[in-house]
């Protein structure tokens, strides 16, 4: 039988079905409502992902870097805490250390709905690898059916054709000859290569929660740099539970060894205000 690794490489995601107790999705339900009304009362104190922005005239489909303040809620860390998501991190990663690399929340636009455009992860619109061995994993944890993302199967394992680089150039949603709607149940846990071509798109005021995840192996050799300010600042670690303290230690650990470039230094900063001013509404 092939192990989920393999299977992983080979599609470029994987669902596991039913990862989530009954007690966990409620849970994380709750934390996602209290984390959503902080976000519209104060945006400015988070890092928003709108589809409306207009002055006080906004609508929103999620928020950064959850496990920074003010955004984190202890159900976040205590999902880590369970054990469950890592090891499977460790196996789709093939490596059982792991580094942290960032977190956010997903959830509906109450009046505009959303429509992200086709994309590789981090800008890395040409990387690919022949054997689909990631360099990031992303950890989807639905808390509603969800069936919000689109892939184009396989793309992570070659380079984009010239219709799929027009699109993603165009920053357009528009169909793609093959792609693929994943569809999740409630509790399912979707594990996706960053690599994969992939978009979303999500209809105002139809239920949605998801807890995503990003993690890399510890001896990954590219991308890192998950240890954002926040991490460093002190007494920050001492909160966290053991698990997300081990998995952020390992991520700061790894970038002092291994210190950015001016040139990725600029070009990650352009791609973080590029994304930020994106309006990620739904087109007629």
């Amino acid at each position: 039988m092939e192990s989920n690794m393999l299977r992983f490489r080979r599609a470029g995601h994987l669902v596991i079905p039913g990862l989530l107790t009954r007690q966990q999705i409620e849970r994380l339900r709750a934390a996602v409502d209290r984390l959503r009304s902080q976000v519209e009362s104060t945006p400015a104190a988070f890092k928003v992902r709108y589809t409306e922005r207009n002055g006080a005239d906004f609508d929103t489909w999620g928020v950064e870097h959850v496990f920074a303040l003010p955004a984190y809620q202890d159900e976040f860390g205590e999902i880590l805490e369970d054990g469950r998501i890592v090891q499977h991190g460790r196996e789709a990663l093939d490596d059982d250390r792991l580094r942290f690399w960032r977190a956010h929340v997903y959830w509906e636009p109450r009046r505009v709905g959303y429509s992200l455009y086709w994309h590789r992860d981090y800008g890395e619109h040409d990387h690919y690898h022949p054997e689909g061995v990631p360099t990031h994993a992303h950890f989807n944890l639905c808390l509603w059916d969800d069936s919000s993302l689109r892939i184009v199967p396989g793309s992570h394992r070659r380079p984009l054709t010239l219709a799929e680089d027009a699109l993603r150039r165009a920053k357009s949603a528009d169909p793609i000859e093959n792609e693929q709607v994943i569809r999740c149940k409630a509790g399912d846990m979707l594990i996706m290569n960053a690599h994969l071509l992939h978009r979303a798109a999500c209809s105002a005021g139809t239920p949605r929660g998801v807890i995503h995840i990003e993690l890399q192996a510890y001896r990954e050799p590219t991308g890192g740099h998950g240890s954002w300010r926040y991490m460093r600042e002190p007494g920050f670690l001492s909160r966290m539970p053991p698990t997300v303290r081990e998995l952020m230690r390992n991520a700061i650990e790894w970038d002092d060894a291994h210190p950015l470039s001016l040139r990725e230094l600029t070009h990650g900063r352009r791609l973080s205000r590029e994304f930020e001013q994106h309006e990620a509404r739904e087109r007629s």
